[in-house]
């Protein structure tokens, strides 16, 4: 990145418009959880069997993180968003005419789930393109942040829409206005040409990611560790976001017994901190940690692992201690999420981060896959989420290990720099006004 480049203002509203889309596959992917009850008694299924719907989500997100991570560094911005949408807003739309029983609704989820895969690359697109190094923790902060508000905005708005209409297959097909708006506003950007613009193994006249570079970006331990960070990430955020909602609003003895709309509400102090530590992280990433991503995201995983305290008799006796603990464990995978991207933005080369942080994302969100799938056998098995929550737990002190070990912050990987660690970091990015 050369010190003379200038990021011009549009940088940040091109970070909402990936900010929306983002937000927009979560509202979807929190639709399900919060009336889970109320589907798996119209297909009579089940709680355990009913939760495979969150696992078929997740499973299409990690598969298409790492097929599709590349759509964004060679086709741009608009493309990766506005496919990622359509694929979201035809399973939508589709829901009231297959969504009768438990094969055709799981397909549209691997469907939705597929969606995430085009759009979740794109911050590393933006970050790398539209922000200085010095911005980056603040702009991927913002974009987890809207990752938890979409979850929050889901979890909140489906129950109401449900009672206001009577059928859940019409709530959820009624989220599609939100991908409607995602394209439209990605088409409001597809003009605007970015501030760098990569050119490290790429063809005269073409933007094209660098296989060459790939492959050397393979050959790095962090490539292949700094995944396995994220699948203990992925198991603990997605538990938290999908098991949650639907713990609060079971009946006991199976979870708390508040209903799907109170749990919904009460999911919010789960979701909406979520914005907010995102935000915290992005800043506390840069000023705090000083670009420092170990004590960062170690930091965020001890906090993660006091979810084990929801399963307390105690604790679920008590609402707004259940709100407080939701508080601090819904603060940890949001807060730590800028810093991991940020260090992704800073380890590989500008042409291919978009793919890295497809690589990194979508082999991390088996996490999700393994807990949401773990946890959905065992709530079948026990009839209670004890061992489902307790995983989550578990899930968090390994990630504490991994990252402790093995994420080096002075790190350089590829064209970037040499893989032993030794380039420096740039420094004093123009920024107009």
């Amino acid at each position: 990145m050369d010190h003379d480049t200038v990021f011009p203002r549009l940088r940040w509203f091109v970070l909402f418009v990936g900010c929306f889309a983002m937000c927009t596959t979560h509202i979807h992917m929190t639709s399900v959880p919060v009336i889970l009850g109320t589907i798996a008694g119209d297909m009579n299924l089940n709680m355990g069997t009913a939760s495979q719907f969150m696992t078929g989500w997740q499973l299409a997100m990690a598969v298409s993180g790492i097929v599709f991570g590349f759509v964004c560094d060679r086709f741009g911005l608009t493309v990766a968003i506005a496919a990622g949408m359509l694929a979201s807003l035809a399973s939508a739309l589709l829901t009231p005419v297959a969504g009768s029983s438990f094969w055709p609704f799981f397909f549209l989820r691997l469907l939705q789930g597929a969606s995430v895969g085009f759009v979740f690359p794109v911050i590393g697109f933006i970050g790398a393109r539209w922000f200085p190094e010095k911005e980056h923790g603040l702009a991927t902060g913002i974009y987890f942040g809207f990752v938890s508000l979409g979850s929050a905005v889901g979890v909140f708005v489906t129950p109401l829409i449900l009672e206001a209409i009577g059928d859940w297959r019409m709530s959820i097909a009624s989220l599609g206005v939100f991908n409607a708006a995602a394209i439209l506003l990605a088409l409001a950007v597809a003009r605007q040409k970015a501030p760098v613009v990569p050119v490290q193994g790429a063809a005269p006249g073409r933007n094209e990611p660098d296989s060459a570079g790939f492959r050397e970006c393979l050959r790095s331990p962090i490539t292949w560790i700094g995944p396995l960070i994220v699948f203990a990430n992925g198991w603990v955020f997605f538990g938290l976001y999908n098991f949650i909602p639907s713990f609060l609003a079971s009946p006991a003895p199976l979870g708390v017994g508040l209903g799907p709309v109170a749990s919904g509400y009460l999911s919010l102090s789960l979701m909406v901190i979520g914005v907010v530590s995102g935000l915290i992280g992005g800043f506390a990433y840069g000023r705090v940690f000083k670009g420092r991503a170990r004590p960062h995201v170690g930091s965020a995983f001890v906090l993660g692992a006091l979810s084990i305290l929801l399963v307390l008799p105690l604790v679920q006796a008590n609402v707004p201690l259940i709100a407080l603990i939701l508080m601090v464990a819904g603060f940890a995978i949001p807060f730590q999420n800028p810093a991991i991207s940020s260090y992704i933005v800073k380890v590989y080369p500008a042409d291919g981060v978009a793919r890295m942080m497809g690589w990194w994302y979508g082999i991390g969100a088996f996490g999700s896959v393994a807990g949401l799938f773990c946890g959905s056998i065992l709530i079948g098995v026990t009839g209670g989420y004890g061992w489902a929550i307790g995983m989550i737990a578990i899930s968090a002190l390994v990630g504490l290990v991994l990252t402790v070990l093995f994420m080096r912050d002075n790190l350089r990987v590829g064209k970037s720099g040499a893989p032993d660690g030794t380039s420096e970091r740039l420094k004093g990015d123009k920024i107009p006004g």
